[in-house]
């Protein structure tokens, strides 16, 4: 169960570190997965989670779709099918689509030098919009302190700008998981749409995939807000902390292009059977077929001795092939292609103690891993 323990403990931490696995002899059953309804309902009990989402596609059926714990745990609101979460890093393969979308439209190429659409770029000049994309530019995400700085800036341009005047920390083409790396490809993406980042996802990614449930900015006074779950975490004394209510507004005013979307679990799904299905949602091409091919091969190793690697957007392993993306409050999409499976945990929980006995659980039922 290597794999499904760096995939826990993955959850757990942040939302971007590498993980190994196999897995064989997929289960169509809907009984295999009730192992987990026990599970995260103990979770739930012992304040492990506070609430959380589970929905399992198989062969593009719904096959499993859970709501567990509360919205709220003061209010004691309970989880509701179709809530909206703050998925914060797995708002990165949406950016990536968005300029690919670009590309495959001839509006850019990955080749293209960062310091063709961002002159004021300080970074290693050798450094290309495929490099953001791989998260191998040589920045080495330090710069503001993991966005803590976003609070000081009123627009997504001064807050790249002011990226883009500091000198890289890390090595150019290795590894090293940058934000600002994705700020700088939203930023791309309005420069050359001559339109804001959101309303260009809105257009090209939302509308087209019928995701009426996704949104790029929060606020109390959202018709939607009322079903975002309170976000929380577990301080040092391991207390719970609540991050944010759907009363409270975001603490940025603009759209974040590497963290900012909020999205509900099913509409997260549709989009990463869009990738599943090369690039099409019925009778839509979002992206090419080549793309989407080219998209998901690995550009950089993370681990090379776990055949875990970096895409164009995605995190994605060899060994079996699957793709995935993460995000800090603890929830994942992840696709199984050779099951045309698709898993979406969503849950607003930081640095909580929950994802390693789910994914081992689903290792052990879902799959047969080893």
């Amino acid at each position: 169960m290597k794999w499904i323990y760096k995939i826990g403990v993955w959850l757990i931490i942040v939302g971007f570190v590498a993980c190994n696995g196999s897995k064989k002899n997929q289960s169509n059953e809907i009984g295999t997965f009730k192992p987990l309804d026990p599970l995260i309902s103990s979770l739930i009990e012992n304040e492990e989670l506070i609430g959380a989402e589970l929905y399992i596609l198989q062969d593009e059926i719904n096959v499993f779709h859970h709501v567990y714990g509360w919205s709220d745990l003061n209010k004691k609101r309970k989880i509701e099918k179709n809530d909206i979460w703050a998925v914060k890093s797995m708002t990165k393969p949406i950016t990536a689509t968005a300029i690919l979308i670009l590309r495959d439209e001839g509006l850019l190429s990955l080749d293209d030098p960062v310091t063709k659409h961002i002159p004021q770029f300080k970074g290693y000049k050798q450094a290309t919009i495929r490099n953001l994309l791989l998260q191998n530019s040589g920045d080495d995400g330090s710069h503001g302190n993991h966005n803590e700085n976003i609070f000081d800036f009123n627009s997504q341009e001064e807050w790249i700008l002011d990226w883009a005047n500091h000198k890289p920390k890390g090595t150019f083409g290795e590894y090293d998981y940058s934000n600002f790396n994705y700020e700088a490809l939203g930023y791309i993406i309005s420069k050359i749409s001559q339109q804001p980042v959101e309303t260009f996802i809105e257009e090209r990614i939302f509308k087209p995939l019928g995701l009426r449930n996704s949104h790029t900015y929060f606020s109390p006074n959202k018709d939607w807000a009322e079903r975002v779950p309170s976000r929380n975490r577990r301080n040092d004394d391991n207390e719970i902390e609540i991050i944010q209510t759907n009363k409270d507004e975001q603490p940025w005013t603009f759209f974040p292009a590497s963290f900012g979307l909020w999205m509900s679990n099913q509409d997260f799904a549709i989009f990463l059977q869009m990738w599943m299905n090369g690039g099409k949602h019925g009778s839509i091409q979002i992206l090419t077929e080549n793309t989407v091919k080219e998209a998901l091969q690995i550009g950089v190793w993370i681990n090379k001795e776990d055949m875990a690697g970096q895409g164009l957007g995605w995190q994605i392993e060899t060994d079996p092939f699957i793709y995935y993306k993460g995000g800090a409050d603890g929830s994942i999409g992840m696709a199984f292609p050779k099951e045309n499976t698709i898993i979406v945990f969503t849950t607003h929980m930081q640095k909580g103690r929950h994802g390693e006995k789910i994914w081992n659980v689903l290792g052990e039922h879902l799959f047969d891993w080893d």
